[in-house]
Order: structure tokens, then sequence, then C-alpha cells
């Protein structure tokens, strides 16, 4: 008699990075969409001076926006993910652990769900920047409200793309648990 879980874990799996991969590449395009946007907007900046406005405003909504926790596991879920990414790379090089690679593989792709997923909701962002335009009329960090549809596709595909890599990380675990028996 044939284990279907196995079976179904592994589709999981497979229909999980499908997904991630999907909403990873509508999200780059939505980031173009408003790379285009921003360069109409601001047509005296140059490519760094873009780059620069674009960390300038992620930082100041990191900083001024999110609570002191929410802040503190986002920058911890970074950190963990470098870690995770190089510990991979460590295994697979000198080890060649598929089980473990498998365990640090559902920690990194763990820790990048819980950082996209603690993200500010867009009604907060919209607030959060409102007030900023208010006490800040001469917009030092040049932003923009882009199109609110695009806001809202961006934000809706964000929250899928955290589920799916939540989804990926625990069928990961499961497939490390499971491996035992059939790896």
């Amino acid at each position: 008699m044939i284990d279907i879980f196995p079976m179904i874990v592994l589709i999981i799996t497979i229909i999980s990075l499908i997904m991630i991969m999907k909403f990873a590449v509508v999200q780059h395009k939505l980031n173009f969409k408003r790379k285009k946007i921003i360069k109409e907007k601001f047509p005296e900046l140059t490519k760094k001076d873009l780059k620069y406005r674009q960390i300038k405003i992620y930082n100041y909504q990191q900083l001024y926006l999110n609570s002191t926790f929410k802040h503190t596991l986002q920058m911890t879920s970074l950190v963990g993910t470098l870690i995770g990414v190089t510990a991979m790379l460590i295994v697979t090089l000198l080890s060649k652990n598929t089980l473990l690679v498998f365990l640090l593989a559902s920690f990194t792709f763990g820790l990048i769900s819980v950082f996209i997923l603690t993200q500010p909701s867009l009604e907060e962002r919209k607030r959060f920047w409102n007030d900023y335009l208010e006490e800040h009329p001469d917009n030092p960090l040049k932003f923009y409200f882009f199109p609110l549809e695009l806001y809202v596709s961006a934000y809706e595909n964000e929250k899928k793309l955290g589920v799916y890599y939540l989804t990926f990380a625990v069928s990961l675990l499961l497939v490390a648990i499971l491996g035992r028996q059939f790896l």
C-alpha cells in the first residue's frame, strides 16, 4: 500500500513553489510600473538618485511606521534569512546533508514569510504617508502616491506571496521530517 501523505506534501511543495515564482513575476512587473511612474514624475533624478530615494523612503517607513516589536521582528527575519542562506550554501557544498538543507530552507522561507506578512497594512501606509506630506509639504523624500489600483494590486500580491512562502516553508519542513524515511 502506498502512503499518500508524502505525495500530497510533494505536490503542495511544488505548487507553492510555482505560485511563489508566479507572484514574484507579478511583483516584479508592478515594481517596474512604479519605477516608470517615478521616472516620469521626477525626471531630474539620476539612476543613483532614484535608488537612494527608494532606500530612504523604505528606511523612513520602517523606522517611523512600524512598532518596535514589528521592526525588531522584521530585522531579525532579514538577518535570519541571510544566515539561513549562508548555512544552506555551506551545508550543500561541504556536507551534502539533504535533510539539513531542507530544514534550513524551511527556516529561511519561513523567515521571509514573516518579513512579508508583518509589513504594514495598506491603510496604515496610506495614513502614514498622508501625515508625512502634511508635516513635510516640501516632500524631501520625494514621496509619490501611485494610483490606488496599483497600491491595491501590489499589496494583495505581497500578501499572497507571503502566504505561499509560508506554505512552502511548512511543506519543506514536512519533506525534511518525512525525508528520514524516504530520502
